[in-house]
């Protein structure tokens, strides 16, 4: 499946919205001398939508996953499961085993920033929900997790997501649409509903996977739309469904309340259809963030290291602090290009030893 510029774009943005959300904890834009020039509520926007990009993450992995597997397959009734669990294992394995590796050792050295110190959490427990596929759950019972563990928590749903979806695809069209259809429905629900314990308001299970089943629906309907007219009415419709819960909720919230991210989802899911259908030659000057949505994985699985070490060695003012975001963005952007290039290497030489095994 060729790359699609618009999608890379997507991903790209989510990747930002992410950096801007861990970074913002820690320095807000508010509080930097920006606030002089832009009005509180955008700069609050750029820092506190962490939980809207991760979903971002899920509409477009269901949607890219779908629509290359029935490219490969001609149609996902012929998917190889076992093939399918391999590849994807091949793909996130490496760079999840090299982070808990990092991470173990610098809780072994009792790193400031990298240490568990909280009743109940352990870096053994938190390495086995990584790999079990529960960090989220692990996550909700136990507290905050140690900043660089945290973003485990929508792998962990994803991954679960992507073990049972070869099923779902082998049992047939119908069950395919029923079954995403029920997780679109459910996963709403779930993002609707109000809980008392904020971890799992943001990293509940049910609703991410209806994210996730969302954007399979969507590579389901797409082949349907491409001559559709209609179709250019897609963006302005993301538009008016993201922006309200992106820049505004504060001054819309006792309209719909939580509803409004109900409706960012939806409009999530129209940029994506227009993206794939209408946006997909590179933009000119766009290159940085196309390329920031390829590496999307890498980054957001190492982004905390730079993250924490700027944000620690930082003497200057708060007020000036607004210039630590583009470095960041910059740091974060050739870590996630050294990771890529050493995984490729490592994927490249490993899987052509084994290729060249007998009866591989």
């Amino acid at each position: 499946m060729a790359r699609n510029a618009g999608l890379d774009c997507m991903r790209g943005a989510a990747v930002l919205f992410v950096l801007g959300n861990h970074i913002g904890i820690r320095m807000p834009l508010s509080h930097t001398a920006l606030v002089d020039i832009f009005p509180k509520w955008f700069l609050s926007g750029l820092n506190y939508n962490g939980t809207e990009a991760v979903y971002v993450f899920f509409v477009l992995s269901g949607f890219l996953i779908t629509s290359r597997l029935r490219e490969k397959y001609g149609s996902l009734d012929a998917l190889n499961p076992g093939q399918f669990i391999a590849d994807r294992a091949r793909r996130i394995l490496p760079c999840l085993l090299f982070l808990l590796i990092i991470l173990l050792m610098l809780n072994a050295f009792r790193v400031d920033n990298y240490t568990f110190v909280k009743t109940g959490q352990t870096a053994i427990g938190a390495t086995a929900a990584a790999l079990g596929l529960y960090f989220n759950l692990w996550q909700a019972q136990h507290g905050w997790s140690v900043a660089s563990w945290t973003v485990l928590w929508s792998l962990s749903i994803e991954e679960l997501f992507y073990l049972g979806f070869p099923l779902i695809c082998r049992m047939g069209r119908w069950v395919r649409w029923v079954c995403c259809g029920v997780l679109v429905v459910a996963g709403q629900m779930m993002i609707a509903r109000s809980y008392h314990d904020e971890i799992w308001q943001d990293e509940n299970t049910l609703a991410g996977m209806g994210c996730i089943a969302l954007g399979v629906l969507c590579a389901l309907i797409a082949p349907y739309l491409r001559e559709k007219r209609f179709v250019f009415i897609l963006p302005l419709l993301a538009v008016m469904f993201m922006l309200p819960d992106m820049f505004f909720m504060h001054f819309w919230w006792d309209v719909l309340g939580r509803l409004w991210l109900n409706l960012f989802v939806v409009g999530t899911a129209c940029l994506v259809l227009f993206c794939a259908l209408k946006a997909q030659t590179p933009l000119p000057g766009l290159y940085w963030l196309r390329r920031i949505g390829q590496l999307s994985y890498e980054i957001y699985l190492f982004h905390m290291f730079v993250v924490l070490s700027v944000v620690h060695i930082w003497n200057g003012s708060t007020r000036l602090s607004w210039v630590l975001y583009p470095a960041i963005i910059l740091m974060v952007w050739g870590l996630g290009e050294a990771i890529h290039c050493g995984m490729g290497v490592l994927d490249s030489r490993l899987w052509g030893r084994l290729s060249s095994k007998p009866g591989v």
